[in-house]
C-alpha cells in the first residue's frame, strides 16, 4: 500500500512539473481559414488558406480537400494539396496546389476542406468555393 502512495505521489509530482507555471505564456491556438476565391489551373485547382499556428517556429504543412461535382464538371472529382507555413503565431498566407485524384477540377463552385496540426492541436476551416479563372 505505502509502495502505491508512493508512485502517486511521484507521478503527480511529474505532472505539476511538465505543467506550464503562472507567468509562462500559453501557446497561440491555431487557425486556418480558406479563401472563397480559388484559381483554375488546367483542371487543378490553386487555394489561398490564411494560417495562424505554433510550433515553436517549426515549420508545418497545411492541407487542402477540394470536392467536386455535376453540374459543375461532368464527373465527380477530388483532390488533395500541401504547402509548408511558417509556424511562429503570426498569420501567414499559402497558396495550396490541389491536384484532382480523377476527373479534373472545372471552373464552378466546389467544396473545399483546410487542415493545420501542430503539436499544439489542429485546426480545420471548410466551405464552398468558387473556382474561377
Amino acid at each position: 500500500m505505502r509502495r502505491v502512495r508512493v508512485l502517486v505521489g511521484l507521478a503527480a509530482a511529474v505532472v505539476a512539473a511538465t505543467l506550464p507555471t503562472g507567468g509562462a505564456a500559453a501557446p497561440t491556438q491555431n487557425h486556418v481559414s480558406i479563401e472563397t476565391n480559388a484559381q483554375w489551373w488546367d483542371g487543378h485547382v490553386e487555394v489561398q488558406v490564411h494560417v495562424a499556428c505554433e510550433n515553436g517556429g517549426f515549420p508545418a504543412s497545411v492541407e487542402v480537400q477540394a470536392f467536386q461535382s455535376p453540374p459543375e464538371n461532368f464527373a465527380p472529382t477530388q483532390g488533395f494539396g500541401a504547402s509548408g507555413v511558417t509556424c511562429d503565431g503570426q498569420q501567414r498566407q499559402a497558396a495550396v496546389h490541389v491536384v484532382p485524384a480523377g476527373a479534373p477540377f472545372d471552373v464552378g463552385k466546389a467544396f473545399a476542406v483546410a487542415t493545420v496540426s501542430t503539436q499544439f492541436g489542429t485546426a480545420t476551416d471548410s466551405k464552398t468555393i468558387n473556382i474561377t479563372f
